[in-house]
């Protein structure tokens, strides 16, 4: 039951034989950072089979406050960040960037969830964004933005021929996505009415940057979207309907 606190911290090129290449949380364990402006944790190409930066395993409800993903590259193991085995991560202000591979996020087993909320998501190559292996776990994104052409939701492993059935369908609210094509794969009766379809118009997806330039259709989006908190990921004191971090316009 022990709980890990990191911040200002960068792992990055941790490799392990099995799971979580850079940070394991074992069950009962917790997992959270705080909100400090510019100096969030960093998890840079670390190399697992599974949960390549994180493995959340059976743990109580972790709170990741801010983080940023980059870099991790094809052939080295499947989703990025993994959450199984009744774990729960409330994640907000999570940034990722330049990575290649199967997920970004993958959750399965009965009572696991996870929640993203203020999310950007940009300049990656994946099979899909946020990874639901079994149908019936909880996945919730809210107040985010995203610039892919991947499927932002994804069922059942990419091998299968045969999907699993979903149970529990996925909750999209306030997401701004540059591409009708992220849309697709959607499992039926899926509430899309709270997607918008125009370009977040980050800054520099290719080198990380993502911030978004004045006139972007995230910038006073959202009003009253529970959870919003008045900040964004760098302390750039975004208005409370924001999702990502204002810049100045070009």
């Amino acid at each position: 039951g022990a709980p890990l606190r990191i911040d200002r911290v960068e792992l990055s090129l941790n490799t392990a034989t099995g799971v979580g290449g850079g940070i394991f949380v074992a069950p009962g364990g917790q997992l959270y950072s705080d909100y400090v402006p510019e100096d969030f944790p960093r998890f840079a190409d670390n190399r697992a089979a599974d949960g390549r930066s994180i493995f959340y395993d059976g743990s109580v409800i972790s709170f990741l406050r801010s983080g940023s993903f980059v870099g991790h590259q094809p052939s080295v193991g499947s989703a990025i960040v993994t959450v199984t085995g009744g774990a729960q991560l409330n994640a907000r202000g999570l940034t990722f960037s330049g990575n290649h591979g199967t997920a970004l996020v993958a959750v399965d087993g009965a009572g696991s969830g996870v929640l993203l909320r203020n999310a950007s998501i940009a300049g990656n190559d994946m099979s899909g964004l946020v990874h639901s292996r079994d149908g019936i776990s909880n996945v919730v994104v809210l107040a985010s933005a995203v610039d892919e052409t991947e499927r932002l939701f994804m069922v059942g492993e990419p091998a299968l021929s045969a999907l699993p059935a979903v149970s529990t369908l996925p909750v999209f609210d306030c997401v701004v996505t540059r591409h009708a094509s992220s849309l697709s794969g959607m499992p039926p009766g899926t509430d899309l009415s709270g997607v918008l379809i125009a370009d977040p118009r980050f800054v520099s997806p290719a080198t990380g940057d993502l911030h978004v330039y004045a006139g972007s259709p995230v910038v006073d989006r959202c009003s009253g979207m529970p959870g919003s908190d008045g900040s964004d990921f760098d302390g750039q004191g975004r208005g409370r309907d924001d999702l990502a971090a204002p810049h100045p316009p070009r």
